[in-house]
Formats: C-alpha cells, sequence, structure tokens
C-alpha cells in the first residue's frame, strides 16, 4: 500500500528534516483534569475542572539501509535526533530547538511544535550490516523518539478557542 506524500510522518526543524521512509507507530494521549469538591450533607462530589493536558508523543520508526541512499538517510536520522536535544551551548546559549510534526494529514498531526526529550536508537545483532563510508549500520534499524507538544503562552492567549479547536482550525496550525 502506498501511502500519500502528505501523509508520511515528518519531523523537521534547525537540525534539518526526518522523513520517515516506513510509516512509523506513533501514539499520544490527552486529559482533563478535575478537583473534587466534596458539601457537607451531600452524597456526591463535585467535579471543578482545572486543566487540559497533552501527553508526549511517541514515534517509533524502523530505518532501512539496503541501499546506500536509504543508509546515508539513516546517518541523517541519527544525526538528527542527537543534535535535536543539543542546546548551543558555545553559540547564543538557545535551548534545544523547537521542531514541527507532521502526520496523516492536516486535521491529525500538522506542524505541531514540540521539542524532543528523549530518543532511543536501537542497533539490533541479528541483521547484517552494511559499510557506508567510514560507519557500519545495521540493514534494519529502530529510533524511537518522545517529542513534547510546546505552545507559548503567548499564542494561546492570542488564538485559542474552543470553536477553533473544535472546527479543526486551530488543529490545522499545530494544536492538539
Amino acid at each position: 500500500m502506498s501511502v500519500r506524500q502528505d501523509a508520511r510522518a515528518r519531523l523537521s526543524g534547525p537540525p534539518g528534516v526526518i522523513e520517515f521512509p516506513v510509516t512509523p507507530t506513533v501514539s499520544t494521549a490527552g486529559s482533563a483534569s478535575y478537583s473534587e469538591y466534596d458539601v457537607t450533607h451531600t452524597n456526591y462530589s463535585f467535579p471543578a475542572y482545572q486543566k487540559s493536558t497533552i501527553d508526549d508523543i511517541s514515534v517509533d520508526a524502523i530505518f532501512y539501509s539496503d541501499t546506500i541512499a536509504l543508509a546515508e538517510q539513516t546517518l541523517d536520522a541519527i544525526r538528527f535526533v542527537r543534535a535535536a536535544i543539543k542546546m548551543d551551548f558555545n553559540g547564543s546559549g538557545a535551548p534545544p530547538p523547537v521542531l514541527r510534526f507532521s502526520y496523516l494529514g492536516q486535521d491529525i498531526f500538522s506542524d505541531v511544535p514540540c521539542v524532543m526529550v528523549s530518543y532511543n536508537i536501537s542497533f539490533q545483532n541479528d541483521v547484517d550490516y552494511v559499510e557506508v563510508g567510514a560507519n557500519w549500520l545495521p540493514m534494519e534499524l529502530t529510533i524511537t523518539t518522545t517529542l513534547r507538544p510546546v505552545y507559548s503562552p503567548q499564542k494561546q492567549a492570542s488564538e485559542w478557542n474552543w470553536g477553533g479547536f473544535a472546527s479543526g482550525g486551530l488543529i490545522r496550525r499545530g494544536y492538539l
């Protein structure tokens, strides 16, 4: 089954771009928090809404290196995730970059602003390895990233409204 180009997973930011060559497993969740108010001489407590949160986005992606071009793409992905969690220590002192995650079209994940909070690269021992320049890569490699959506308070105050979110307009602008 082929996947339309606009439906493929993509992570972009100052380190570059990862175009995931194989459909990754992506998961996220959200929740609403409530405080309980106990009123004397009643049978039930009353929930009072506090806030809503979006959990981290987990992306599990397989990279194959059975051609030189794919192996170079895998190396680029490794460099990307390593750079995405680093600050500009000797330069401006800026924190790690805000990335943009897109997947499955404008109404699912559309340029979601996020920071990478962790990554894991699994170098399997049960596959063949291929030489790429001065490096050796497994023919199959799994990269797992944890992305945390980030929204500035200013943008939330000026842009966010329930109607725009419920109709999909804000989802198309990166809100989850």
